[in-house]
């Protein structure tokens, strides 16, 4: 009776601090999201929650293990919801930190030599961390290396066609758009990331070009050095849509 009330205790304290995780990565994220307080300090709480996460993990996983020797112990049920808990936490934040290799760069275009220039989200990004102007040969060479396929498309389709699909796609992918300026060709946006909240400014421009339209986007983030390869995964599913 005492080892299950031990093995018990070991599978709540699991759960517990599972939980208390989970509470501390919601904080980083909508501190971040409402600006509570400055972005580094929205990732130094997420670091806290991972480790705290990895604890609470340990312990479910003894809680596990010492059920094998109490059958019946209603705690293995403690143990398992606070690895469904933990590892979201932990695990997430870890991987995109050490398995996701891209270079630390958060400005993503199609056209490296001429980037379509920021307008109207001038004004929202008065405050960003990251300056509007383009890195430069620097940055652009890094893209180049680790994402070759992101360049201008070229349609076989006329520019107030064009500039009304990638409105149109703009809008589907759920983008705030910031201003659409059709005589113009260009289109201003702003994405929001699901957890904390970090704000990507989009400016899509289209060219008339020999009959046709020439399409460029940049993506570039308002904080980080690194943007985890996220402005390069947006532009991608923005061409993709474009070309079907």
């Amino acid at each position: 009776m005492e080892k299950s009330r031990i093995v018990f205790l070991i599978a709540a304290s699991g759960f517990v601090v599972a939980v208390i995780s989970a509470l501390i990565s919601l904080i980083a994220g909508l501190g971040t999201r409402f600006q509570w307080f400055f972005f580094r300090t929205g990732l130094e709480i997420m670091g806290i929650a991972v480790i705290v996460g990895l604890v609470a993990g340990a312990i479910s996983i003894i809680g596990l293990v010492t059920y094998f020797f109490t059958p019946l112990n209603k705690g293995i049920y403690l143990s398992i919801l606070g690895l469904i808990i933990s590892i979201p936490v932990a695990v997430i934040p870890l991987y995109m930190r050490y398995e996701i290799k891209v270079p630390p760069i958060h400005d993503i275009t199609t056209d490296i030599t001429n980037p379509p220039a920021f307008v109207h989200v001038l004004p929202l990004r008065k405050n960003a961390y990251n300056k509007p102007e383009y890195g430069g040969p620097d940055v652009a060479a890094q893209q180049t290396k680790a994402y070759p396929d992101i360049k201008t498309l070229a349609l076989d389709m006329a520019t107030d066609k064009a500039f009304s699909k990638a409105l149109d796609i703009a809008k589907n992918m759920s983008w705030e758009i910031v201003a659409a300026e059709p005589k113009e060709g260009r289109i201003e946006a702003t994405a929001t990331t699901f957890w904390m909240g970090y704000k990507d400014d989009i400016v899509i421009r289209i060219k008339a070009y020999d009959k046709m339209s020439n399409v460029d986007i940049r993506s570039e983030s308002r904080v980080g050095k690194s943007d985890f390869g996220v402005n390069a995964k947006r532009i991608r599913i923005f061409l993709s849509e474009m070309q079907k």
